[in-house]
């Protein structure tokens, strides 16, 4: 049962954890220069609060495209989950009709769904947790 899962389930896993490497392979790439660009900024204007106020408007500025798209993944990554692995999880055994076999195969309805949910419940949650972190 785990192994059926599984096969059904890697296609849209890969895809989303290949997302994510993608999406951690450029913040790697852009986030330290950022870093440094701000760090930089902020020592400057130690002790002047209209240059520090002018340096960060400037800076959000420059960078409001890169953190409105890092937001919007952190925000919106639950519901494509829940999009694209929740509804098609059980949907497809019942529109093929392939849980009537499984379930005529020793496997109860109760192992069926605790294995479906546990092996995507985990998943999203990793993928949860790896698109959190900043």
């Amino acid at each position: 049962m785990i192994w059926l899962t599984w096969r059904q389930f890697r296609l849209p896993a890969a895809a989303v954890f290949g997302a994510l490497a993608a999406l951690a392979l450029v913040l790697a790439v852009t986030g330290p220069a950022i870093s440094g660009e701000y760090a930089t900024g902020i020592a400057t204007c130690a002790g002047d609060t209209a240059a520090c106020d002018d340096f960060i408007e400037r800076f959000l500025n420059d960078h409001q495209n890169t953190f409105l798209a890092v937001t919007a993944l952190v925000l919106l990554l639950p519901a494509l989950i829940g999009l694209f692995w929740g509804a098609p999880l059980f949907t497809r055994e019942l529109e093929a009709g392939t849980h009537r076999l499984i379930w005529n195969q020793s496997v109860t309805r109760t192992r069926w769904l605790a294995v479906k949910f546990g092996i995507t419940g985990v998943a999203a949650m990793l993928a949860g947790g790896v698109g959190s972190l900043r």
